[in-house]
This record gives structure tokens, sequence and C-alpha cells, in this order.
């Protein structure tokens, strides 16, 4: 394939659009960005960040090359005016189903799109390899993905997209602004999915997860779990004893998401997002203003340089756990119940006692979980690991009441809580 003379080969994996609301000043010139692999930072002009030479030119398997940046056109177009609109109106409310559809697929092709997902599509069949390897199964060549390979594939999941789009548009839309002077980073990899629920399931359609996708520095948009606004809603939040900044935050968003108005978030909040969106990214992160290092010395591991991220998933070692969960941030210990939406109650558990035996000092918080069943899976958490899980249908069986309760989780089936049973008696 020739190149037109006027054919750009700077492809762009973060539009310009995009990249232009975290601009330096608001000019619409530059945008500040932090290097992983260096730990340093500079100023770059919005034409060469977020982008590759030849990103998006790919080799067909006949032999004949295509330059795809130009099918991206329309879809940065979209973007751009979908953070026009969300920038001027601030609000969700009464959004028409047609702009929330372009919403989900402008988010999707954003994940998508990313230099992290070519690199899991190579890293992922590599890390089988190994594992395989390690058992003492030799690999085939052709078992390998090249990079050629993983532009093919990448482009294919784009056009694919339905699915994520989909789940995008099912869920509640909520956005985000800062209530400091803490500002809103986006990055080489800007679609960021966290979840309520302490097995990290980060699926876009797994209960609990939130995805964020930043407009502007002033502007996060989030995609919010159904089952989040279900839960507040069911809360008697304003009676509830709980701590003042938690309930106030818990009425905000409840609020925020019934009205479409903005959730205002603390800079502390706002710096733990932008945190996250450093680990999130592949490589780069980019800010209208230079205060990667600030933010970094605040973390618990000090101003150490995060590490390059190769892949969305690591795969761990046959035979072996699959460890914490990169999703699992609670401490403590949590009964985590999976019904129509997630319950998570914390506990204490007694690893000795027959079956799954807990109690816990929200006796009230357990009787109200309980009347939202039947519950499909169960699982016993200790800091983020697990103890213990139970699928199939469960049930939670009180064994005594008072200022704690005492109860234990069983299968709901009989025949299964028997055997359990028989082999709890050895």
């Amino acid at each position: 394939m020739t190149r037109s003379p006027k054919e750009s080969r700077n492809h762009h994996y973060v539009p310009q659009s995009a990249l232009r609301r975290f601009s330096i000043g608001g000019l619409r010139k530059q945008v500040w960005v932090f290097d992983k692999a260096t730990g340093r930072s500079f100023k770059s002009a919005i034409a060469d960040a977020g982008s590759e030479t030849d990103y998006n030119r790919l080799t067909r398997r006949d032999g004949t090359t295509v330059n795809a940046e130009t099918a991206f056109g329309p879809i940065d177009d979209q973007l751009a005016a979908i953070g026009d609109r969300l920038q001027t109106t601030r609000s969700v409310a009464g959004i028409e189903p047609a702009f929330k559809a372009q919403i989900a697929d402008a988010a999707a092709v954003q994940f998508l799109r990313t230099p992290l997902v070519r690199s899991t599509l190579r890293s992922v069949p590599r890390q089988m390899m190994e594992r395989m390897a390690e058992m003492g199964f030799a690999s085939a060549p052709e078992d390998e993905v090249d990079d050629e390979e993983a532009r093919r594939q990448s482009m294919a999941l784009i056009a694919e997209r339905t699915d994520i789009a989909q789940a995008l548009f099912d869920k509640d839309l909520l956005l985000i602004e800062p209530a400091g002077s803490c500002r809103v980073w986006t990055s080489d990899h800007p679609v960021l999915r966290q979840t309520r629920a302490p097995n990290g399931d980060l699926g876009f359609r797994a209960l609990g997860v939130h995805i964020y996708l930043p407009i502007a520095a002033d502007l996060l948009l989030a995609f919010i779990c159904p089952s989040y606004l279900a839960s507040l809603r069911r809360m008697p939040l304003e009676t509830m004893l709980i701590d003042t900044a938690v309930r106030d935050e818990a009425i905000a968003s409840r609020e925020a998401l019934a009205t479409g108005r903005p959730l205002r978030h603390s800079d502390g909040k706002i710096t733990r997002f932008n945190l996250a969106q450093i680990g999130n990214s592949r490589r780069f992160v980019y800010a209208d203003q230079d205060g990667f290092t600030v933010a970094l010395s605040k973390t618990a591991a000090g101003p150490r340089r995060p590490e390059v991220r190769e892949s969305l998933v690591q795969m761990g070692r046959l035979g072996e756990g699959p460890g914490r969960s990169s999703g699992i941030t609670r401490e403590g210990q949590w009964l985590v119940l999976y019904g129509a939406q997630v319950e998570v109650i914390p506990i204490r558990w007694n690893p000795d006692a027959r079956q799954a035996e807990a109690e816990t000092d929200l006796p009230q918080l357990l009787h109200d979980v309980l009347k939202r069943g039947p519950f499909t899976v169960a699982d016993l958490y200790d800091d983020g690991h697990a103890l213990r899980h139970i699928g199939g249908g469960v049930d939670v069986e009180i064994l005594s009441t008072g200022s704690t309760t005492r109860f234990r989780v069983v299968h709901a089936d009989p025949g299964l809580r028997a055997l359990d049973e028989q082999l709890d008696q050895g």
C-alpha cells in the first residue's frame, strides 16, 4: 500500500480532542506528562501525546497493509461532542437514550484501543506458555502472538465491542467534579474499573463494578452499578449511627445519582483516583499541572517509581491459589453474599467451627440483608484473602441473637448441606 503524501504517521490512542481538556492553562496546546518508565514529568504538545508512529497501521494476513487511523475519526468526533456537552451542562439528568448509547460506545472504544490492551494480547499467551513450561510442556512457535497479530486482534475487539458498550449503557451515569484545588488526570489507558465487592471481579457486568472515564481536568464521568443506588435508597442513611463523613458522602452520592447533578469530591478522593489512574495506565499519565511527584509522595510506599504495566491480566502458577486480588482493598473479615446485588457484612469468623460459622456486631444490617435474598454464592474474606467459598445457592442460619448475632452460612440444597455436615464430623 502506497502512503498518501498527506497521510499522517502520528496515530493517537488517546484522541487529541480528549487531551485538550487536560491542557496546561486551558490553552489546548500542551499537557504535562508523567512517564512511569523514567519517573520524570515533562511538557508535551498535545499533537505528540497519547500517540505512536504508525500505531493504527496493520498488515493483513494476505500481506497488504491498511491505515486504520481514519476509521477512528467519527468516534473521536463523537467523543469530542460528548465532552463539550457534559462540560457545558454539568448534568446527566434526563439524558436521552441515544446520547447515552454514544457515551457508552465511545468509552468502550477508548478502553479497547490502548497500548495496554495490545500488550495484554501478547502477554497472556506468553504467560500461559511460561506456566506450561514450568510443568514440563514445550510450546510451539505458532503459539506466540507477535505485534502484528496483536494489532489485528485489538482491531477485531473494537469492531466487536457491542457487549462492553451495552454493559456500560446499562449502568447509571454519574458526574464527579473536584470540590477543591486538586485536578483530574487521564492516561494512556484512561478507562478505570473499580469494584465495591471484595472478590476483585472487574468484569464490565459484574455486580458492584464501577467504571470511570476522565472527561476533563475538572470533570469525571462514572458508570455506576445500578445495585449501588438501590442499596443507598434502602438504607435509612439520615438516622444510621455511622461516621458522619461516611453518612454525608452516601447521602450526597444518592442525591447525585437521583438528580443527575455532579457529585463533588474532596482533594483527597480526587488524589486517590489520580493515583489509581497511574496504576491503571501502561506508561504515561497526562494532566494540566505537574503534581505527579507530590501525589506519589502521599502513598504508603512513598515516592517510589510506579512500574510500567504490560498486562491487564496476571496468570498465577499452576497449582497455586490466585493470591490477593488487586481489586480487594478492605482489611478485616467480611461475608459477601451475591444475589440481586452484592451484600457486604463485617464479621468475625471462627475457622475451627463446624461449617462456616461467624458473628457480626451489626445484627440489624444482617437482618436487612437477609430480607433481600435469595443468594447464589457466599464468600468469606480475611484482609482480602478468601477464607471460604460456597456456591450453588446459600442460606444463612441464625444461631443466636443479642448485641451480636451468631450465624452460619450453609448450602441451600439439603443434600449438599448434609454432605458438609458429614465431612465436618470426620
